[in-house]
């Protein structure tokens, strides 16, 4: 929308005028009509601009919000896919944001340009018509104003020709900031020249390059500080999005959690006999949680299988040791699960079969050790002695988990410190956390809900059925009638019967012809003219818009019509007195204010610094315009400009500090003049090097004072 803006500002200012301008100059000179082809052509560039600068933001307002989804789901699941989206998105996000940065300086330029050749165009009109009409005299006077014309115009264009490498050159050594700077003032110098020489060649051309150097200088400090403000809300605002994002998405997660936890809860209460012998256990299962390998929904998950022949006080213990031989094996959660299986089954059965002792030894397991240490049996015995059910499955089950014990005890515990592991309980930890938030939100709510099961499911539940009934009726009654509509047109055309609703006189009678050319056209085609299919296309689609535009028009879809207008004048004089439209209204201008709105609010370092600092060659350049807020800067070869009230600096031994007075007149009796120079320009590479070699000059004598 506020590009929209521009375009009518543009065209308010130069329009009008190039047309008065084009009538009053037209026969006075060509280059006259040349500016003013230019600056129509300027128009036509800044529409297009405009058009850009709104489809770009559109574009970079969707490539934000994307931004902003994958980097919620990167922190929900930093997954490789995840961590991918986002390096795109992001990527994808700051490319547009470069494109529409680029697109609004190109936009500032045209309006500069335009600017300038409607002020040299105005005193073109006013010279010609302070000359009359009196024959030679005004004539001549116009030919002088056009010769001077000329040499503005060949100063200007050698003035934005020098800007533009200036900012290529510049912005490529010390970056865009210094770049945009530097060129701006340039630009603005070779402007002022341009415009002094119209006024008086010489003198006027010096000054003019002076105020316009100047006044550069002030608009290349507002487009960097327009920079940085777009850089800095666009910072703030994010940080304020990431506030609230990681809200929504603790509470949606920890709502999850909360509601799977209950249910969790429940089913340990009915297992151990209690909520409070469940709740005991639950929370040692959320500590184990925080330093094992395992989750939480693992561990009630194995628990389940475990206490089909564990008791509850044994479980934990068993699972602890799993996580050890998980450790050392490096097994994962089937590993896990086959042993819970074979353990299990051993104690059930109280059998100790080969292939239940398969299920640990396939895994690492050294069952036959294992066996042999509880038994003082020889190893190699072991294998008979479990073909002749000599070892019975609860020695068996035993004997696996103390050889655990004895071979990767503590392991789990080491394992806990690895970052890979550290990660997972940190999930574990943060998970606890957000389940807070679900629980309190579920428990509050839940109070809600079972009141709207037992409203709804009263006398006011009947009401709503009834009255939804009557709507969905209602609705197909419509949609009956539309189709009505539809068949009668199509059964006038096709077959020429006549219609029943109500149809307009006009549409009855164009219904009537629609069917004598409907059969016209199927004898053409009937006789060979396959052309003539394209004309009964034509008919019908014809006959199906009548149907529609006839139901729109009938008593029934009017009174539907009439109804939602009311309803929405009603909305709109019952809620005009209410202010429930200015939260997300006033949230959405405050995330459009900058630095200033600080220095507004009473605190007038809150512009922050509008800065560069770079080097070039063996000097360097340092331009400050403003100075960090509350931070005292170091000027050990000080600083021409005190930028505003209760500037921070640190000083330094020898150096003079002047009022605001003396600064003046020092500043006015001191300036830099560069004369006795003859520069030659042999190739492109000569101008980097001119500028490289004033630039240290002018710091070198800046310094020595």
């Amino acid at each position: 929308m506020p590009e929209a803006s521009i375009v009518v500002s543009f065209r308010d200012q130069y329009t009008a005028g190039v047309r008065n301008m084009a009538n009053n100059t037209r026969a006075f000179s060509q280059e006259a009509q040349q500016m003013i082809n230019r600056l129509r052509d300027l128009g036509t560039r800044q529409d297009e601009l405009v058009r850009k600068q709104a489809q770009l933001r559109t574009s970079t307002d969707a490539a934000r919000r994307a931004m902003q989804q994958a980097q919620r789901a990167y922190a929900e699941n930093a997954s490789e896919i995840n961590r991918t989206n986002l390096e795109q998105a992001t990527e994808q996000y700051q490319n547009l944001q470069e494109q529409l940065r680029m697109f609004g300086d190109e936009s500032r330029r045209v309006r500069r340009e335009a600017s300038q050749l409607q002020g040299d165009l105005s005193r073109l009109q006013n010279r010609a018509g302070s000359g009359g009409n009196g024959g030679s005299g005004g004539l001549a006077g116009a030919r002088s104003m056009l010769t001077q014309l000329g040499k503005s115009g060949m100063i200007n264009m050698a003035g934005q020709a020098v800007s533009q490498w200036a900012n290529t050159l510049v912005g490529s050594a010390l970056g865009s900031t210094a770049g945009s700077v530097f060129s701006s003032a340039l630009s603005g110098a070779a402007s002022g020249a341009a415009m002094g020489s119209l006024i008086a060649p010489g003198v006027g051309t010096a000054v003019g390059a002076a105020i316009g150097g100047g006044i550069g200088l002030l608009t290349g400090g507002a487009q960097v500080y327009e920079k940085q403000d777009d850089a800095y809300k666009s910072w703030y605002a994010g940080l304020y999005e990431n506030a609230s994002g990681v809200t929504d998405t603790s509470l949606s997660s920890g709502t999850t959690v909360a509601g799977s936890r209950e249910q969790t809860q429940m089913a340990f209460a009915q297992r151990l006999g209690g909520d409070e012998a469940a709740t005991a256990y639950l929370e040692q299962v959320k500590e184990m949680a925080k330093s094992t390998n395992y989750t939480y929904d693992e561990i009630t998950g194995y628990s389940k299988l475990l206490l089909n022949s564990y008791g509850a006080d044994e479980t934990l213990g068993v699972l602890m040791s799993l996580s050890d031989a998980t450790a050392g094996l490096n097994l994962n959660s089937s590993d896990i699960n086959m042993f819970i299986s074979g353990l299990s089954r051993m104690r059930t059965t109280g059998k100790a079969t080969q292939e239940y002792l398969n299920y640990f030894s396939e895994r690492g397991v050294d069952v036959y050790q294992a066996l042999a240490d509880a038994t003082g049996a020889s190893k190699s015995s072991i294998g008979d002695m479990v073909t002749n059910g000599d070892i019975s499955g609860g020695t068996a089950a035993q004997a696996i988990l103390d050889y655990i014990d004895k071979t990767y005890g503590g392991l789990s515990e080491k394992l806990a410190t690895t970052y890979d592991a550290m990660v997972d309980n940190l999930g574990d930890v943060m998970t606890d956390i957000d389940a807070s938030m679900g629980e309190a939100y579920n428990e509050e709510r839940g109070k809600s809900i079972a009141q709207q099961i037992e409203t709804y499911g009263g006398e006011l539940g009947t009401a709503l059925q009834e009255a939804n009934q009557a709507i969905g009726a209602g609705r197909a009654a419509l949609e009956n009638l539309a189709d009505s509509y539809t068949e009668e047109a199509l059964g006038a055309v096709l077959t020429g019967k006549e219609t029943t609703l109500q149809w307009s006189d006009e549409n009855t009678q164009r219904l009537k012809e629609l069917s004598s050319l409907y059969q016209s056209a199927m004898e053409d085609y009937k006789d060979g003219n396959t052309q003539a299919g394209a004309l009964v296309e034509s008919y019908l689609e014809e006959a199906r818009a009548l149907a529609e535009a006839q139901y729109d028009s009938s008593e029934a879809a009017m009174s539907v019509a009439d109804t939602e207008k009311d309803l929405i004048t009603a909305i709109n004089e019952n809620t005009s007195a209410l202010r429930g439209w200015r939260g997300g209204y006033d949230t959405s201008q405050a995330l459009t204010k900058g630095r200033a709105a600080g220095a507004i609010a009473g605190d007038p370092q809150a512009m922050g610094d509008v800065s560069y600092n770079a080097e070039l060659g063996t000097g360097s350049a340092s331009t400050i315009v403003r100075q960090k807020a509350g931070r005292a800067g170091k000027f050990a070869t000080g600083i021409d400009y005190v930028p505003y009230d209760n500037f921070p600096a640190l000083l330094h031994q020898g150096e003079r500090v002047q009022t605001a007075e003396e600064a003046r007149s020092d500043r006015g009796n001191r300036p830099i003049v560069i004369s006795g120079n003859s520069f030659t320009v042999r190739e492109e590479a000569d101008i980097d090097r001119v500028a490289s070699a004033l630039l240290e000059k002018i710091e070198l004598a800046e310094r020595r004072g």
